[in-house]
């Protein structure tokens, strides 16, 4: 029940979590009702996206950022990278998706203006060989994207996880921990080591949450590997216990608080 060994950098727990769109839906439900622009949209504003620019989104996922640049008439080459399949046939429907590693990129050097990885460098396992891949495609005068989260992300789903996890399970172990390896403060310092200048731009906010289901769903997305617990009929108890905290909390304040600490960095 109880491993380890393994973290959220380890490849294999990353192709099983994004195998399909699923999980990434509901991350992306909870996150829709954060008052205020998109993250997408802040960050294409903070890029300064020009239409006919190369972009290379890493980390794709369902193609949501892919998808957002061709509705807003981008005419210039889109180029998508990840490392599930699942995700990578579903990204595909927007711009031509690679499957493939951040750590190795099958693109060309200097060949790209912006380079976008947002949330996803914490599951990387070598951070600075993914620094040097992202330096190494972006053109001379271009620029990298890169969103990460702060100290105090989700602070709230992340203690009634442990809450669970300690009753249901005897399973005591901080869900942050792994996060932490990759947080704004060490993402700031990592990418000022390969490019001249690094802007971190805060896009965090707290937001109430009505509905116990939408919670409950972005916490059951996670892998049970953040507690250090396997999938099985033990993580299952654990998330009904999160999902009852949940319920709790909403029927007795009317909402469920969520606390964003999100950053965007402009790497030049």
């Amino acid at each position: 029940m109880f491993d380890d060994s393994e973290s959220i950098s380890d490849a294999d727990l990353v192709r099983e979590q994004y195998s399909d769109h699923r999980r990434l839906a509901a991350r992306q439900a909870l996150w829709r009702l954060e008052p205020g622009p998109p993250l997408v949209d802040t960050v294409l504003r903070t890029a300064a996206v020009q239409d006919t620019e190369t972009i290379l989104d890493i980390g794709c996922g369902n193609g949501a950022l892919l998808a957002a640049l061709r509705a807003r008439g981008h005419a210039g080459t889109l180029i998508g990278v990840d490392l599930s399949a699942g995700m990578a046939r579903t990204a595909a429907t927007h711009a031509p998706v690679a499957i493939a590693d951040v750590q190795a990129l099958p693109v060309r050097s200097a060949s790209v203006d912006v380079a976008m990885s947002l949330h996803v460098l914490y599951h990387v396992p070598d951070l600075d060989r993914a620094a040097a891949e992202l330096r190494r495609v972006v053109k001379p005068g271009g620029r990298a994207m890169i969103a990460t989260n702060g100290a105090g992300h989700t602070s709230e789903l992340k203690q009634v996880l442990a809450t669970a996890a300690d009753r249901v399970a005897g399973v005591r172990r901080d869900p942050d921990r792994e996060v932490r390896r990759f947080d704004t403060l060490r993402a700031r310092d990592l990418f000022g080591t390969v490019f001249d200048a690094v802007a971190v731009i805060d896009a965090g906010r707290s937001f109430a949450v009505h509905d116990p289901d939408v919670v409950g769903d972005y916490l059951a997305s996670w892998s049970p590997r953040s507690v250090g617990m396997r999938a099985g009929p033990a993580w299952d108890a654990v998330v009904a216990e999160a999902r009852a905290l949940i319920r709790t909390q909403v029927s007795d304040h009317g909402a469920f608080m969520v606390t964003s600490r999100a950053a965007i960095l402009r790497c030049t």
